[in-house]
């Protein structure tokens, strides 16, 4: 997400918006725009009663400004696979005292689509633990978000583009991030 943002600077952007590929808007008039401060504009999806689940959630779509991605250090690069970057994004953007801006609870309600699950299969126990451990880590370095914002994010980012396509209303990026840290599965 940090390289997303890197190109985006480079184009002379002013907001980017992060977007999870399998949430749509229920209502087509969500503001899709840029505040003056975070906004978390998939705040309210079907998969968790279209309630807002905690203060510093600011998953499945973000808009936010140039100027406040830098100010919070962008995404950390210590998030790997599935969970917690959001909720770090959340406790950085609330440790700087910014507000995060939400939309009308009914306007914008997002729908997410089903996720496919996985057959039994011999390693499926083996899956769940490694489940387990990634969440417990998660939840560990969520704790310390608002020290890693200092040093963890877009100033250290280390990435290659491998190629980009442009297309009407957005740029496709395939990026080589490398290698998750160890422990990361």
């Amino acid at each position: 997400m940090n390289a997303a943002f890197c190109l985006a600077e480079k184009l002379k952007m002013d907001c980017v918006i992060f977007h999870d590929v399998d949430m749509f808007p229920a209502d087509d008039r969500i503001n899709y725009g840029c505040p003056d401060t975070p906004r978390h504009i998939g705040a309210y999806v079907n998969t968790l009663g279209y309630r807002l689940m905690y203060a510093e959630i600011v998953g499945g779509v973000l808009a936010i400004r140039m100027n406040h991605f830098h100010a919070v250090n962008g995404f950390s690069n210590e998030f790997w696979g599935w969970g917690g970057e959001d909720d770090d994004m959340g406790i950085r953007i609330l440790t700087l005292n910014m507000t995060i801006e939400r939309p009308d609870a009914f306007i914008g309600r997002y729908v997410m689509l089903e996720h496919i699950k996985r057959k039994d299969s011999n390693n499926r126990l083996m899956r769940k633990l490694q489940i387990i451990e990634k969440f417990i880590s998660s939840r560990r370095m969520l704790k310390a978000s608002h020290i890693r914002m200092q040093w963890d994010g877009v100033t250290n980012i280390s990435w290659r583009i491998i190629k980009v396509i442009k297309r009407p209303l957005y740029y496709h990026m395939y990026v080589d991030v490398g290698r998750p840290p160890h422990g990361w599965h």
